[in-house]
């Protein structure tokens, strides 16, 4: 987190800082005296997931451009001067950047909207075997873009500039999410309004990874994602986008335990746990 926030005052002068610290452990007060006053820090009385804690971020600034940040990414310079020209230059609702990782390497940056298929495909990883065919790949393992800017489906929520107006139009976050699928239904409801996306290669930030679930169990990350996808699947495919959305999760679930199953290895001892408690989870919620 404090990296995140150095790198802001050093490579953003004059933005607005609002950081919502949902920790167990709440910041100390000699973390913010060593970065100086232009920073606020926000403590919500419970943490209720990543879209509220957006919402809460967000509220009250007039600001033209928000600017939503993960604690485990810094800006690398111009990168948010490449994303708000990039909106300045066009009626686009969101400007994203290349996300990389500590030596420079292109991280995934770009993905689609999931739908029932596309989350069968990502769960039983056919399109690996067929990489050119884009009819089988699924909602996050597609193909990177190149160094132009295009215009995606949706991009990683760690880092993303986003229009005020376009952001309080349609509401914001979506509170029903807890963490995971978010940023989609975002970007989903923001499209369905005719607000464009643009990835924007030339604006880099360094994304460390995992730093705002890294203390979570894989298992219930697994719980939280499906939650969400099946909260999306209703929202916008209805009861039956839900049930076959439930029906191919639970099939990549039965596929990865089988697999597991094969081997012996501490490795795959590991997996089976997982992969058996995500079955039992699924079993136990509405389908």
């Amino acid at each position: 987190m404090e990296a995140c926030v150095q790198s802001l005052l050093a490579l953003a002068p004059g933005i607005e800082i609002v950081v919502v610290d949902q920790g167990n452990e709440p910041l100390s007060a000699a973390w913010k005296d060593g970065l100086g006053s232009e920073i606020s820090i926000v403590r919500p009385a419970t943490n209720s997931g990543y879209g509220p804690g957006c919402n809460t971020g967000a509220a009250g600034s007039a600001r033209e451009f928000l600017l939503f940040l993960n604690n485990d990414v810094i800006l690398v310079e111009n990168s948010v001067n490449e994303l708000v020209s990039a909106l300045d230059e066009a009626t686009h609702a969101v400007a994203a950047p290349l996300l990389v990782d500590e030596a420079g390497r292109a991280l995934p940056s770009v993905h689609r909207l999931p739908s029932p298929w596309r989350v069968l495909m990502e769960n039983i990883s056919i399109g690996r075997l067929f990489p050119f065919m884009r009819a089988l790949e699924g909602n996050d393992s597609v193909r990177q873009p190149g160094p132009r800017r295009y215009e995606p489906e949706a991009v990683l929520g760690a880092a993303f500039l986003v229009r005020r107006t376009a952001f309080e139009e349609i509401g914001g976050f979506d509170e029903g999410y807890f963490h995971y699928v978010e940023e989609d239904d975002l970007f989903r409801r923001l499209r369905d309004r005719k607000g464009r996306i643009v990835f924007v290669p030339a604006a880099r930030i360094v994304h460390l990874g995992s730093g705002a679930s890294q203390s979570i169990s894989l298992e219930m990350r697994d719980q939280w994602k499906v939650d969400g996808f099946l909260r999306y699947a209703e929202k916008h495919h209805g009861k039956p986008g839900r049930r076959r959305t439930y029906r191919a999760v639970l099939l990549g679930a039965q596929l990865r335990l089988l697999l597991a199953r094969l081997s012996r290895s501490e490795a795959a001892t590991r997996r089976r746990e997982r992969f058996r408690h995500l079955v039992q989870y699924l079993g136990s919620i509405e389908h």
